[in-house]
């Protein structure tokens, strides 16, 4: 009788145990986007219903409703930190290659490494040091609503957790190795791309 190869030691078993961590890591993702663009829907829904009754206070009813712009600031915090994570999957962030797609494929490949690395740093470091401000939120209230300044302020590491996560979806296929090469014959993005 022989015995089972070991996990290492069978590609198949190797690649069938991988599948099945993929197929569960990308339905969590398909999730998650779910959940952020609908999450995403009521944000913008609940901004433009705060503006338009803060309008007709003042405008129609002659009387201004106080905590109205607060709560359309928070949303609009909350709007923009999990937006950027939206437009980094949509690939409608701004990018300017003009020097890079000029480059030869390794030298634009270990450029954008670097680049990845350094804006990867800077959002981990966002991430981590914004927690702290979380904890302050929760010791300050704010103005009109008299909430917790935690619930604008956990906009920044859960919209930037987002953000990070894909940035390295959009941009780790692209570091992959052989892909320097064929970088340099794809034609540069443009806008909205």
């Amino acid at each position: 009788m022989t015995a089972k190869p070991r996990l290492d030691e069978d590609p198949d078993r190797r690649e069938a145990a991988h599948a099945g961590w993929r197929r569960v890591a990308f339905g969590a993702l398909a999730i998650l986007r779910r959940l952020v663009d609908a999450i995403l829907v009521c944000l913008l829904a609940a901004m433009i219903f705060l503006i338009l009754f803060q309008i007709l206070g003042r405008y129609v009813f002659n009387y201004s409703i106080s905590w109205s712009e607060e709560a359309a600031i928070f949303v609009q915090i909350w709007l923009v930190m999990l937006g950027a994570g939206l437009a980094m999957r949509n690939r409608n962030h701004i990018g300017i290659d003009l020097v890079v797609a000029r480059l030869p494929g390794s030298l634009q490949w270990i450029l954008k490494s670097a680049s990845f690395l350094l804006a990867a740093w800077f959002l981990l470091v966002l991430v981590v040091g914004s927690f702290g401000l979380i904890g302050l939120g929760m010791i300050i209230k704010s103005t009109a609503l008299q909430l917790p300044m935690a619930i604008p302020y956990a906009a920044l590491p859960i919209g930037m957790s987002y953000l990070l996560l894909e940035f390295a979806l959009a941009t780790l296929p692209e570091l992959a190795p052989g892909r320097a090469k064929a970088g340099a014959e794809r034609p540069a993005p443009t806008m909205g791309e």
